[in-house]
């Protein structure tokens, strides 16, 4: 039979024995609280990514760019007004890049000057001018920095131009003076130049 001592002593485990229950009962609960912690931190990083693909993690122009940003400002215009009755313009074609620096220079102080033949010839390279009563201009024209987004050209029935370009882009676009020919009837009284960046 077994005496009301041994049982009271059976009840009570030994130090070591001790220790080694409370030990194992710190186990679940640390490991819980790596798990938990692990779990904030994935969380925290994919913020930070949902963040930045909003956003697009933007960066600022280096000089060069911000300076050419600044300089294509001043060729920029205010938008036209009234009804669109806009038609679009396929006879045209963007200087090549060496000769930029010339075609700047020739519009410096107007937004449109008349051209001849092979002087457009020497601007754009190889291209097939158009019959009829159509002569070259050289027209401002604003586009996009990276040289993605296309630019547009457009006219009017009283013969004015409107020059467009712009991007689609979450962050700021950098801005780039980019100068055409275009082959018209007569010279334009106005030239609208444009840049829209659509930020849907």
């Amino acid at each position: 039979m077994t005496s009301i001592g041994s049982l009271a002593a059976a009840m009570h485990l030994p130090a070591a024995a001790t220790d080694r229950v409370a030990k194992n009962a710190k186990v679940p609960i640390y490991v819980n609280y790596l798990v938990i912690r692990r779990v904030r931190q994935a969380v925290l990083c994919l913020l930070i990514l949902s963040l930045c693909s909003l956003s697009g993690c933007c960066k600022s122009f280096d000089p060069p760019t911000k300076w050419e940003d600044a300089q294509s400002r001043v060729w920029v215009t205010a938008s036209w007004a009234g009804p669109y009755d806009w038609t679009v313009l396929s006879h045209w074609k963007s200087v090549t890049q060496p000769n930029i620096s010339e075609a700047e220079t020739l519009l410096r102080t107007t937004a449109v000057i008349s051209i001849t033949g092979p002087e457009a010839q020497r601007l754009v390279g190889e291209f097939s001018p158009p019959g009829g009563k159509q002569t070259p201009y050289l027209l401002r024209a604003v586009g996009d920095g990276r040289g993605i987004f296309p630019l547009q050209l457009a006219i009017r029935p009283d013969g004015n131009v409107w020059v467009g370009g712009g991007a689609n882009s979450k962050c700021p676009v950098p801005m780039r003076r980019q100068p055409v020919v275009a082959w018209l009837e007569r010279m334009p009284k106005k030239e609208y130049v444009t840049f829209y960046v659509n930020r849907d």
